[in-house]
């Protein structure tokens, strides 16, 4: 009987695997676009700056790097996908991805999902509480920071 239980407990759990990193990114630079809404430069660019906010420390040696966080998160968002298809497609778990995009998402001041798909970007940023910030209180003078949109917002400043 205790034969039994022993074998029972082992079964259930699986055994964990470990994805081989196969180098470079498998995407044309347009289809790369197409699937996260940023060049590969755009996202080298942002693991830069979210590098020592994202990167966590472990005592084992297959902590998620950053740029994947940030793959997993903009893919997320550019798709509106479940977590379990996104985790399907990077190959983690829907509660890592949950916690992957929980961070990143934290690391933003302002993210709007709120209008349809067919609704402009350049729409849906001057009526995000950013743009109408930045519109009323920041004329005319810079502001230091970043404003990250894809490429159907229009790169100007605030003026």
């Amino acid at each position: 009987m205790a034969s039994r239980l022993l074998y029972d407990v082992q079964q259930r759990h699986k055994p964990r695997i470990y994805r081989e990193f196969l180098g470079a990114e498998p995407y044309t630079e347009c289809e790369f676009q197409a699937r996260y809404r940023f060049s590969k430069e755009s996202i080298q660019i942002l693991t830069n700056l979210l590098n020592d906010d994202l990167k966590r420390s472990t005592n084992r040696s297959h902590a998620i790097p950053v740029e994947t966080q940030i793959k997993i998160a903009l893919r997320y968002y550019a798709s509106g996908s479940f977590m379990q298809v996104i985790g399907d497609t990077f190959g983690y778990d829907k509660s890592t991805v949950s916690r992957i995009i929980q961070a990143v998402t934290g690391k933003f001041t302002n993210i709007v999902v709120k209008w349809p798909g067919s609704t402009h970007d350049s729409f849906i940023f001057r009526n995000s509480d950013v743009g109408i910030h930045l519109d009323q209180n920041h004329r005319g003078f810079d502001v230091g920071g970043l404003l990250l949109g894809d490429s159907g917002y229009a790169v100007n400043r605030i003026s």
